[in-house]
């Protein structure tokens, strides 16, 4: 289990998800956050970030507007509201032995 400041993951995507209300309407971060703590397959990441993609060009780059969503990406935040427990994200799950830090002055 993943714990975000207390919270572990499951709680913390039903959260992310609620707050959109599974309206027609979505928040662009709302879709960002629930495809990077999911390890989602390869396509079903890629339909996430067409969605997001297609959303900040028609704004113009704007994070805080609101964007229509088609009905499979809809279905599918449908999906992980309802099976968040069965998720998880293996990288964010490995615990790492050793950090490396490059040292900028000897390059200098």
């Amino acid at each position: 289990m993943i714990d975000l400041d207390g919270r572990d993951l499951e709680s913390f995507i039903a959260k992310v998800i609620e707050k959109t209300n599974l309206s027609t309407t979505y928040n662009k971060r709302i879709l960002r956050a629930v495809w990077l703590v999911m390890a989602y397959n390869f396509i079903i990441r890629k339909k996430f970030e067409r969605q997001e993609f297609l959303a900040l060009k028609f704004n113009g780059k704007n994070y805080e507007e609101k964007i229509l969503i088609n009905q499979c990406t809809k279905k599918d935040l449908n999906w992980w509201k309802t099976n968040t427990t069965i998720g998880s994200n293996l990288i964010t799950n490995q615990n790492f032995c050793i950090e490396i830090f490059p040292n900028a002055s000897l390059l200098s």
